[in-house]
């Protein structure tokens, strides 16, 4: 049970914090390394306290908090994150063998994946230096502890939302957070990739000439082999020039890179790529820019604060959610999925053929007029008051009137 304080009380009393329970009857616990007591029972309710946290950030792709155990005299630090970052921060002894086969094994079947990783603190440290201290004092030499999989399952309307923008010729791709080898996975899910298609992963190298362009190629089942594929043994040449069938999947990390090193093979990767996985959100508001130049209409989903920044950089922002996206966007779905995306589509085009239909007609109507006047000034007689009401308020006002009924087509 988590047990948060109110408002009120959190301005009256700073020093108190959350508290974290077990959800049925009071738990007592013996009070750690407290021995020969004699005829007292020294036993305390098991609570831990959260000190402090350190909130989710895209950039770092971690979260932490700072508890300490009712009765102990140390704190502890409870981290978790992307398994590729929390694996840099623990100590490689804690980090088991087969770490990177086993994060493939589950990312491949599109599961999110979340590591988590502990840390004893020292005794010494205070709770007013648990408040002041930064975050990378204490997220470091971390114990690993395990790696927790979860099920985004996809909704009933995404596939066949996807496949009717795909038979419309609409791009779709994703822009996601989450590892590259999940949103492959999903994307040959939904139908963004073809179970047949080829996807090809874009990495940047670096050797003893410098940095290097490479693309690996991903099936069905996952990579040939792991992440680090060496670039002779698993390398696709391909010629971007000739626009050949497949899809490219990049990273963030890998589109900083290729920003800084080559920037002029950007333009082809936007243009064959449908994946983009572990994006920040300036990186998200980057690709919906590349687009742009590329002169696409971008439109943009999304249901997250990460998202706000390319919803905005978009031509049509979409938000799933009345949360903080919505701010940023200037649509906002009802529905917390993308059925409200070809909707928006017809009503925008609906609008833009009506129109051109009544800019057509308007002028078409005023060139009618015009040759008619003219025709009737060279008889020296010409259309009389009466006949001009009667061409403007039935004429007119009838076909306006049934314009306005036609449906798009």
């Amino acid at each position: 049970v988590l047990v948060q304080l109110e408002n009120e009380q959190k301005k009256s009393d700073e020093i108190a914090s959350t508290i974290v329970k077990p959800f049925v009857s009071e738990t007592l616990v013996e009070i750690p390394g407290l021995k020969n007591v004699a005829e007292t029972s020294f036993q305390v309710p098991y609570e831990i306290g959260i000190v402090r946290q350190f909130p989710f950030s895209s950039t770092v792709q971690r979260m932490s908090v700072i508890v300490r155990v009712l009765g102990r005299p140390h704190m502890e630090l409870y981290c978790k994150g992307a398994p590729e970052v929390i694996q840099h921060l623990c100590n490689p002894d804690t980090i088991p063998e087969n770490f990177s086969s086993v994060l493939n094994q589950f990312t491949v079947q599109g599961f999110r994946v979340i590591a988590l990783a502990h840390k004893k603190l020292e005794s010494k440290l205070s709770w007013h230096s648990a408040q002041r201290i930064k975050r990378d004092k204490v997220e470091k030499d971390l114990t690993f502890l395990g790696l927790l999989i979860l099920q985004n399952v996809l909704k009933p309307e995404t596939t066949p939302v996807i496949t009717q923008m795909k038979a419309a010729k609409i791009r779709t791709v994703m822009i996601t957070g989450d590892n590259i080898l999940t949103g492959i996975c999903v994307a040959r899910d939904c139908g963004m990739v073809d179970k047949s298609e080829k996807v090809l992963l874009a990495k940047v190298g670096k050797d003893d000439e410098g940095h290097y362009l490479t693309f690996d190629t991903a099936h069905s089942g996952g990579f040939t082999d792991s992440i680090e594929t060496s670039q002779e043994k698993n390398t696709t040449r391909i010629n971007m020039e000739k626009g050949e069938n497949y899809h490219i999947a990049i990273s963030g990390q890998c589109w900083t890179l290729m920003r800084e090193y080559f920037p002029e093979y950007i333009k082809y990767v936007v243009a064959e790529g449908t994946v983009f996985a572990r994006m920040s959100p300036e990186q998200k508001v980057q690709v919906v820019e590349e687009f742009q130049n590329l002169n696409y209409v971008v439109g943009m989903c999304g249901d997250g604060a990460n998202d706000c920044g390319a919803l905005k950089a978009a031509h049509v922002g979409i938000s799933l959610s009345e949360a903080e996206a919505s701010v940023a966007a200037p649509f906002t779905s009802r529905v917390p999925n993308i059925t409200c995306v070809p909707n928006v589509i017809c009503e925008g085009r609906g609008a833009l053929t009506t129109n051109f239909s009544v800019f057509k007609y308007m002028a078409l109507y005023s060139i009618i007029q015009f040759v008619s006047i003219l025709i009737l000034y060279t008889a020296c007689t010409n259309l009389s008051d009466p006949q001009f009401l009667y061409i403007d308020l039935f004429i007119v006002t009838l076909i306006a009137i049934f314009m306005g009924y036609t449906k798009p087509n």
